[in-house]
């Protein structure tokens, strides 16, 4: 059975217009915004702290597949076939031998990251499913203002081409910690796709991102501005990019989240 109904897929999920540039998505999903909110409030301790992360990094692992995965035509057949002829039907649906690399960035990024490991490998062939782990931490230097990251140590493929590459990192901030991920993943291998996947960013983070990696794509559940100017504010993302800012001297975001590494661990070093 062909049905025409289940070819109808736009590959495209609804994200918020804005003047960023390309490869970066904001959404347009006031379930997960909704759930980031509540998130983001003093409140939310453990459990419920994870049980959100976990929802939310679901939906935005969906937004990845839908928009950037390859699709691809297959018959399945059904339990109804012994009965039936009819039993099985064609669809359009996520290539499964796509190969896809995740990241685990501790320590923020490792339940996002075992959250899209565990996911991808329902519906993906598991042997083209890796997953990576990068300890960063990130040093401020207060007279200069400004941030150093220092990957502290790594257990990841030295080998991997023709796939995507995720780095689920809760944070946006800065962008100091992701690009020096990128730079090294780039540095390794070739022909890759990398998506960093958020729950806020900033546009300060945006700005280090798109400068030094524009053909990374950026996906977000919120873009962060509340240092901006009411101009930026009553404008459209990105639309007044000299008036937007969200980072505080420390290097937090503003409205944000707080320190989620803190949080998500209990652990407040």
């Amino acid at each position: 059975m062909r049905d025409k109904a289940h070819f109808q897929f736009t590959n495209e999920n609804t994200y918020l217009k804005h003047h960023l540039g390309e490869n970066i998505y904001i959404l347009d999903d006031i379930y997960a915004f909704s759930i980031l909110a509540k998130l983001s409030t003093p409140e939310v301790k453990q459990p419920m702290i994870n049980i959100y992360l976990r929802d939310l990094y679901k939906v935005l692992l969906n937004n990845v597949v839908s928009t950037c995965f390859p699709k691809k035509e297959l018959e399945f057949k059904t339990r109804m076939l012994e009965h039936d002829a009819n039993g099985v039907f064609t669809a359009k649906v996520i290539d499964p031998d796509t190969k896809v690399l995740v990241c685990d960035v501790a320590r923020a990024g490792m339940i996002p990251g075992q959250i899209c490991f565990d996911n991808l490998n329902l519906y993906l062939n598991p042997d083209n499913v890796i997953f990576d782990h990068i300890m960063a931490s990130r040093d401020i230097a207060e007279e200069a203002n400004s941030v150093n990251t220092v990957l502290a140590g790594m257990k990841i493929i030295p080998e991997f081409s023709n796939g995507y590459i995720l780095i689920p990192d809760p944070m946006g901030a800065s962008g100091s910690s992701i690009k020096k991920v990128i730079d090294l993943y780039k540095s390794m291998h070739k022909d890759v796709k990398i998506i960093v996947m958020h729950l806020i960013v900033t546009p300060e983070y945006v700005k280090t991102i798109t400068n030094s990696h524009p053909d990374v794509t950026i996906m977000a559940v919120r873009y962060d501005r509340g240092l901006s100017t009411k101009e930026s504010l009553d404008s459209e993302i990105g639309e007044n990019p000299e008036g937007e800012k969200s980072l505080t001297k420390s290097k937090y975001i503003l409205p944000g989240a707080g320190g989620l590494g803190e949080i998500i661990n209990n652990n407040y070093i």
